[in-house]
């Protein structure tokens, strides 16, 4: 919806499209600051900031035109307005944290997940603190409720016209099992010397906080990793974005808390480094160049097809609306019915190898014969069937 009426107002272009994940990106960063110093002071959020500035996933979010840029930037700021209920609980506080939640849940399904987060946290905070009573539960279950039944309307159409199954393809491996393993253990001696890291690594008010960001991106992930048991939905590329600036937000803590003693403050300065060069050279994890992969293998179609007009051509193409959007000649849709010479055969951006493509001439009955394969680099591969 946010994209609809920004190309309504700014033109539909990609420039245009992928300038409004540029801008939100930008905004995560104010936004992850005023989370932070909030809660944790100054100095502590423009070092998180600075991690955020330079992080190659923030990036690479910002270059695609899709939703994963907005949830990095709607996540802390819904986690501001978590922060000020959890130390003011009152429905006046209430009221902004369950818009957010609504507005993230609906913007990528994922998001959800940070809800439940949240609620879990909330449960085990309360308790910790010996405040824990059934009334305040029940007001703060109302709103995560609220924000539950907005995603309802969307998911009974995904599910019942769509007939999307809401399953990753990507299951749980060894891989998972470890850092699931990992997650219970480190849990458990943070459990067990929760005093003593209160009381001497952290300042009251600090520890509060770092238990949170440091509790988002876990629970995100055992989440996750309980619900794939029964249907995979573990898929980084999805957690990631709203993970990622908890993640930097503890970081930024430790190291503050690190820089604070005066036996190791030195070390800081190297973990700041170490960081800031991990996160940059992350840019390479995120990338939007699926989208250059496709115009180069439509130019090439175009071209081809416009150097023998004596052939009648056409596609098998399941992503037909592409090729209007970049102002590419739209060829007829192979159909076994029709007289045609020659078919090009080319997979959604998401889907450019030569089995997808195989599959694809199988399915419509057709065979490998008079077929050439053109691969202009290693990334693109067109599929050329001569008919006759």
């Amino acid at each position: 919806m946010l994209l609809r009426y920004w190309f309504k107002i700014f033109g539909w272009t990609e420039e245009s499209g992928t300038m409004l994940s540029v801008i939100l990106g930008t905004l995560a960063i104010p936004a992850l600051f005023l989370l932070i110093k909030e809660n944790c002071g100054k100095k502590t959020a423009l070092l998180a900031s600075f991690f955020m500035m330079l992080s190659g996933f923030a990036i690479g979010y910002s270059q695609e035109m899709r939703a994963y840029i907005l949830q990095m930037f709607l996540a802390p700021v819904t986690a501001v307005f978590f922060m000020r209920f959890i130390k003011k609980q009152n429905v006046l506080n209430l009221l902004p944290y369950t818009v957010m939640s609504i507005i993230l849940a609906n913007t990528h399904y994922y998001g959800i997940l940070f809800i439940m987060a949240n609620f879990v946290f909330y449960c085990f905070y309360e308790s910790g603190n010996k405040s824990f009573t059934a009334k305040k539960l029940l007001v703060f279950l109302c709103g995560n409720v609220i924000a539950a039944l907005s995603f309802i309307p969307y998911f009974l159409y995904q599910l019942i016209v769509v007939k999307t199954s809401f399953q990753r393809t990507e299951t749980i491996g060894p891989e998972h099992v470890a850092m699931m393993a990992i997650i219970v253990i480190l849990a458990a001696v943070i459990f067990i010397n929760r005093k003593k890291i209160t009381l001497k690594i952290f300042r009251p008010g600090q520890a509060g906080f770092f238990l949170y960001v440091f509790s988002v991106p876990v629970l995100i992930f055992s989440i996750s990793f309980l619900i794939s048991i029964v249907k995979p939905m573990i898929d980084i590329k999805y957690l990631l974005p709203i993970s990622f600036p908890f993640f930097l937000a503890a970081c930024s803590v430790l190291i503050s808390v690190i820089r604070a003693n005066k036996k190791l403050q030195y070390i800081s300065v190297l973990l700041v480094w170490m960081l800031a060069l991990v996160l940059y050279a992350g840019k390479s994890g995120i990338t939007s160049s699926g989208y250059a992969f496709y115009r180069e293998a439509r130019a090439y179609i175009a071209a081809d097809a416009a150097a023998h007009p004596e052939l009648k051509s056409c596609m098998l193409d399941n992503a037909p609306q592409n090729a209007a959007y970049y102002g590419y000649p739209q060829l007829p849709q192979y159909s076994p019915d029709k007289d045609y010479d020659v078919v090009y055969v080319y997979n959604d951006i998401y889907g450019m190898n030569e089995a997808d493509q195989m599959t694809r001439l199988k399915d419509n009955n057709l065979t490998a014969d008079n077929m050439m394969i053109v691969i202009p680099d290693d990334q693109v591969a067109i599929f050329k069937k001569y008919l006759h």
